[in-house]
């Protein structure tokens, strides 16, 4: 999925500097919060491919979503749900 389908489901970009990381460079990424505690994140953009693909996962999962498709039905379901 592209930058682009990241911010129309509502991400909110997270610039993390050098300063702050201490890796040697500055970078940035995507999350997304639903129903109050359950974290999408998304790759970083230095993990982004020559093609622009970004993949977004659950904090703490391997599992990650590259389909726009995909997570769109997620989210979509995710706030269908009322919480308690």
């Amino acid at each position: 999925m592209q930058e682009q389908d990241l911010l129309s489901f509502g991400f909110q970009k997270l610039d993390v500097p050098n300063s702050e990381s201490q890796n040697g460079y500055d970078y940035y990424y995507y999350t997304l919060t639903l129903l109050g505690d359950i974290i999408l994140t998304s790759s970083d953009n230095n993990e982004v491919g020559a093609d622009g693909e970004w993949y977004v996962r659950f904090d703490h999962h391997h599992k990650e979503i590259w389909s726009p498709l995909i997570l769109g039905d997620l989210i979509e379901v995710f706030n269908r749900i009322k919480e308690d």
